[in-house]
């Protein structure tokens, strides 16, 4: 864990079957006063197989990742009856800063950028993006076999995210927040059918 880091640099790294998350960004919130960690770099990092989540960030601003892998959270554990063993929020990357009962003070968790990524085979959703999270930017990625979401914020703070350039096979966006930037993404469908609950809603669904 990183917490209330400035300027992490991480290079060459590889996070395979972690017991929780394979890397977390964090700050910490006192009685009276929230500090955040800021900035940062991760570069050709791998994490793969986590239990619960590839990257997490919460009370994190302003980190950038490059050429990087975020695959098969939650899929390496299965149950006889073919249920996996994993717990929320079963995501490649999950960004979220926190709901307003506990962070009514300094809400906002802002400018993560993703580039050249890869999020694919996550057991829930590739990339989370929610509670506070903002001014976010995903380009020149791929998603394959999932979708990136973002669910409603109380105080429509998840909001002014920018998808560009990204390829999505099998894989979609599910914007419940404020409103995004959609720019020259692709969108690759080569299957029919989805898992149970994996399927795009229409009228939620960006294609």
């Amino acid at each position: 864990m990183f917490r209330l880091c400035v300027d992490p640099y991480l290079r060459n790294v590889e996070g395979l079957n972690s017991v929780h998350d394979g890397i977390i960004f964090a700050g910490h919130v006192f009685p009276e006063k929230r500090l955040w960690g800021v900035g940062g770099t991760l570069k050709n990092v791998r994490v793969s197989g986590s239990y619960r989540t590839g990257l997490g960030v919460v009370g994190h601003r302003y980190g950038s990742v490059y050429d990087s892998t975020f695959e098969t959270t939650g899929m390496n554990t299965s149950l006889l009856d073919g249920r996996q063993l994993a717990e929320s929020t079963f995501a490649g990357v999950d960004l979220e800063q926190g709901v307003t009962v506990t962070d009514t003070d300094d809400r906002g968790q802002e400018g993560w950028l993703f580039d050249r990524c890869t999020f694919k085979d996550n057991l829930g959703t590739n990339i989370s993006i929610h509670w506070g999270t903002y001014n976010t930017i995903v380009r020149n990625c791929f998603i394959t076999n999932g979708d990136i979401f973002e669910p409603a914020d109380s105080e429509g703070l998840v909001v002014n995210n920018t998808y560009e350039n990204n390829i999505f096979t099998n894989g979609w966006i599910l914007s419940n927040g404020g409103g995004i930037h959609l720019k020259n993404n692709s969108f690759i469908f080569d299957r029919l059918s989805f898992p149970l609950g994996a399927v795009p809603i229409a009228g939620q669904a960006i294609t």
